[in-house]
């Protein structure tokens, strides 16, 4: 086929401007401008601006072949795509992406990741999630807040009459203090929301891989009774609020962290039911010391974990900060807990922080930063 294509070539050092009538082929390569003022048929094989130039069409471009473009592609109309689009940069559309056939993948739409430093996060509102009511002491109350700068929604969930839960999430140069029970049978799980849609999840098995990242500063470990954090199956809470319910709470789960007050590190895994606890090689907590633990999950669903730890040089919002560099960089992937590591049941997965105070004295440990999202 054969076309009539009107070029206009500007001649910048003389300022004359030429109209030229071309005749084109199939295959057509320019080096400089080309100005299409109507219908581009090019049959099989598409013209190709060879040295990254620009091909500028006021109408349509039709193309029953590939089309090449080295450089930037602006479309102001509608682009009808017949096969297979394949994009390695960013693609920006206004009127939305239609595909008439061929394979339609948008992995590269990924889920947003949570990325939250206590130790500037101004106090937050919590309130209840059903009423809106500011919280207050219930037992399986569902608590909401907002935190960080995008501004991102996390649940709190009351596992037990848990009134020193109530107002008392104290911000300071160490990050949030983390209020917790002096009684047992009374814990605190935290989530970025549980139902499908609104909630920050991650489809194991679909998903590309993802991962939970969290330090925390623990002056005096025997506050704590437990303190886990990893992925959960989305859903509704459950209990969870001493040792035993946290490795046999939720279908499927993979968490790490403190299990009883003497600092040890564990994990504890549920794949279909079938829950199994495991110590890791990481030595026990230190008072004083700032705990980083990450929880991956990969394309394939398996799962991998991380310790690791550092001493801050003391207590400023600096010193602090630099403790947390030095726990992420420290962090190790762990030889025992890897070694049973999990392979998820495919399906939603959410994060979670699931902890117990030990009875007796005011918490004084924080969660000083807080990443969640793809690897």
């Amino acid at each position: 086929m054969r076309q009539r294509l009107s070029i206009v070539l500007a001649v910048l050092s003389t300022a004359t401007v030429f109209t030229v009538c071309a005749a084109i082929d199939d295959v057509t390569t320019h080096t400089g401008q080309v100005v299409i003022s109507d219908e581009y048929d090019a049959g099989p094989t598409c013209a190709t601006a060879a040295d990254g130039g620009s091909i500028c069409a006021e109408d349509d471009i039709e193309c029953n072949d590939d089309l090449d473009v080295g450089d930037d592609a602006t479309i102001r109309g509608a682009a009808t795509i017949a096969e297979t689009l394949g994009v390695t940069g960013v693609t920006t559309t206004t009127g939305g992406l239609t595909s008439v056939a061929g394979t339609n993948t948008i992995n590269v739409i990924t889920p947003q990741s949570t990325v939250i430093d206590f130790t500037i996060s101004p106090q937050a509102v919590f309130t209840a999630k059903t009423t809106g009511a500011i919280m207050t002491e219930a037992d399986t109350q569902e608590d909401t807040f907002y935190v960080g700068i995008p501004s991102r929604y996390f649940e709190l969930f009351q596992d037990g009459n848990n009134s020193d839960n109530v107002g008392t999430w104290v911000v300071g140069t160490t990050g949030w203090v983390i209020p917790g029970p002096n009684a047992t049978d009374q814990g605190t799980q935290v989530t970025e929301g549980i139902i499908l849609g609104s909630a920050h999840s991650f489809l194991a098995g679909t998903d590309a891989a993802f991962r939970l990242r969290v330090a925390f500063y623990i002056p005096t470990r025997a506050e704590i009774n437990d303190l886990m954090v990893g992925f959960r199956g989305l859903g509704a809470y459950a209990v969870a609020d001493d040792s035993t319910e946290i490795a046999t709470a939720y279908d499927d789960k993979i968490v790490i962290g403190i299990d009883a007050n003497a600092g040890v590190i564990k994990q504890m895994k549920s794949v279909a039911t079938v829950d199994t606890t495991t110590s890791c090689t990481h030595a026990a907590h230190t008072d004083g010391d700032i705990l980083a633990l990450e929880v991956n999950v990969s394309a394939a669903r398996v799962t991998s974990v991380k310790v690791g730890n550092a001493t801050p040089a003391g207590t400023t919002r600096a010193q602090i900060r630099a403790g947390v560099t030095a726990a992420y960089a420290a962090l190790t992937a762990d030889t025992l807990c890897n070694a049973a590591a999990a392979t998820l049941t495919a399906g939603n997965y959410v994060p979670t922080i699931m902890m117990n105070k030990a009875a007796g004295g005011a918490s004084d440990f924080t969660i000083v930063d807080y990443v969640c999202g793809p690897q």
